[in-house]
């Protein structure tokens, strides 16, 4: 059995997702997401200044996005609820919040079932490795709507009881999806499981199914079902841990770097146009010589060259072309 997909990594006492994981939306991501639905006149860099606001001016800040103003708390408490909104109703479990978190506890059911009935085909093993790819990605969600909370004000019960929520489906995921990883293999089998292997391997399965099951009705009693410190010896992992800071950070870091992006194509483009500007310029340079006679221009079969004063000469075209050059030369 194998942990290879988890996405999260030790950081002191602290959980952080890997940066440099390409698999999942980062923070930044995710919140213009929300921004951009709300807002979607705005573009892109006005956008960027929202978000920077959003995690870095006091909470009771005033804002202007576009022709309304609004405090930093009320902003950011949209945000972070569309962004479970969204998130959540992405899911076979439809919009709400739970019932994502129960559909959750139905798929790793069947994820076990499949992958201890004594063969893991190819097909079950990416259909283990997709939930595993899910559950990284709403992990990143979920501590990013976490994070955004904090900056609210937590003495509001309705504020507290949000936060509360998204922390105690975070730990949930995590459960879950320790459950999975800890009981199930991270490769397809080559051959059928011997007649021990396959007993082994389903009554293992019995064990975190029903460890899952004991998930689902803490949810729906509202009371631990499992002790914690029968998590730890099914080593499913349960910590609650969230690295705002570090999460707040990512984001700046992301803006940043998006920042001097768009300065190096703006600098990339004003150098493209300044070099189409000189091209042109030249461009009708040779052609007002091609016309006043000063230089030959070629045949349309191109093979000998033909002395442009022997043809009808265009005063209209010439004089187009002699403002066009005196335009690109400005």
């Amino acid at each position: 059995m194998s942990d290879s997909s988890n996405n999260t990594v030790k950081a002191g006492s602290m959980e952080v997702f890997r940066d440099n994981n390409h698999r999942v939306e980062k923070p930044e991501a995710i919140i213009r997401r929300v921004v951009e639905k709300k807002y979607p006149k705005l573009s892109y860099e006005q956008t960027s200044h929202v978000i920077d606001d959003l995690i870095s001016k006091p909470a009771d800040a005033k804002v202007k996005v576009g022709d309304e103003e609004i405090r930093v708390d009320s902003l950011t408490e949209y945000v972070a609820d569309m962004m479970e909104k969204m998130n959540a109703s992405e899911s076979d479990g439809g919009d709400s919040s739970m019932s994502e978190y129960y559909q959750w506890i139905e798929d790793g059911q069947e994820i076990l079932s499949r992958m201890n009935d004594g063969f893991v085909s190819h097909e079950d093993l990416s259909e283990r490795n997709e939930l595993l790819k899910d559950f990284e990605q709403r992990e990143v969600d979920l501590m990013t709507c976490i994070s955004l909370y904090r900056r609210c004000n937590l003495q509001d019960p309705r504020i507290r009881q949000k936060y509360e929520l998204m922390n105690r489906k975070l730990v949930k995921l995590r459960e879950i999806r320790s459950v999975i990883t800890t009981s199930t293999k991270d490769k397809a089998d080559e051959k059928q499981s011997s007649s021990a292997e396959k007993a082994r391997d389903g009554a293992l399965a019995m064990v975190y199914a029903g460890v899952l099951t004991k998930l689902g009705a803490e949810a729906l009693r509202g009371s631990p079902q499992i002790s914690d410190e029968q998590k730890r010896a099914l080593n499913v992992y349960f910590e609650p841990h969230v690295n705002d800071k570090y999460i707040m950070a990512s984001i700046r870091a992301d803006l940043q770097n998006q920042g001097r992006f768009q300065e190096s194509l703006a600098e990339e483009l004003l150098q493209h146009r300044t070099a189409m500007k000189e091209q042109n310029l030249q461009s009708v340079q040779m052609r007002l010589a091609q016309l006043s006679g000063r230089v030959q221009m070629p045949s349309q079969e191109q093979r000998k060259p033909v002395n442009v004063q022997n043809r009808t000469f265009d005063m209209n075209r010439y004089m187009m072309l002699k403002q066009k050059q005196e335009h690109l030369g400005a």
